[in-house]
């Protein structure tokens, strides 16, 4: 008689919990004389939980900016990735109007798909999903707002080292107009001479 073989137990087969389905364990033992037991299979199943929430990096973006413009990159919170290594798919959830406006890479970029008025609307919703591995998703509901723009402001001064031919203009930007700053710079000019109350002919 043997007495107890708990320790000689033979256990074959894994369980990966970063793998969610099942996972079959093989538990086998045989006695000093090499007589075998009948195997006993036992099924371990390893349940995905979806991602939780989903951050976007920035929620502003300037009114008439090109279509294409990055608003802000999207991030997921997944309580089966906390060290945050797994991949995720990112999709606009159709809402109708906003569908027109915004678009997201499946990476997690979020876009706009035309430019936008702050005068006609001022803020925006759009619902985004995140999708894990294993098809567990997650939605949540964004606001987006457009920051109003206008023209840049300019201070003019006065032509300077004045010849025949030519002359040094001067100016300063007095209010860049928006938060992309200044896109194009230059000089607007007549070629020919003018005449009006104070006109000199000189530009």
């Amino acid at each position: 008689v043997d007495g107890n073989l708990t320790s000689q137990i033979i256990r074959t087969g894994t369980v990966n919990v970063e793998q969610p389905g099942p996972h079959i364990l093989t538990y086998g033992v045989s006695d000093s004389s090499g007589n075998q037991a009948v195997p006993v299979e036992r099924t371990v199943m390893v349940y995905n939980l979806p991602p939780t929430d989903i951050q976007l990096s920035h929620n502003q973006v300037e009114e008439n900016l090109p279509a294409g413009t990055v608003i802000g990159n999207l991030s997921t919170t997944d309580p089966d990735d906390p060290e945050n290594t797994r991949t995720y798919q990112y999709s606009l959830v159709t809402t109708g109007e906003e569908e027109s406006l915004f678009s997201v890479t499946p990476e997690g970029i979020l876009k706009t798909a035309m430019p936008l008025n702050f005068e006609g609307q001022a803020t925006h919703q759009v619902r985004l999903r995140t999708t894990d591995q294993f098809s567990g998703s997650f939605e949540k509901l964004f606001t987006i707002e457009v920051i109003d723009a206008f023209l840049p402001v300019v201070n003019t001064g006065d032509a300077t080292n004045i010849t025949t031919k030519e002359a040094d203009l001067n100016g300063s930007v007095v209010d860049m107009g928006g938060l992309s700053g200044i896109l194009e710079v230059g000089i607007l000019y007549s070629s020919s001479f003018f005449e009006g109350e104070g006109a000199n002919g000189e530009i």
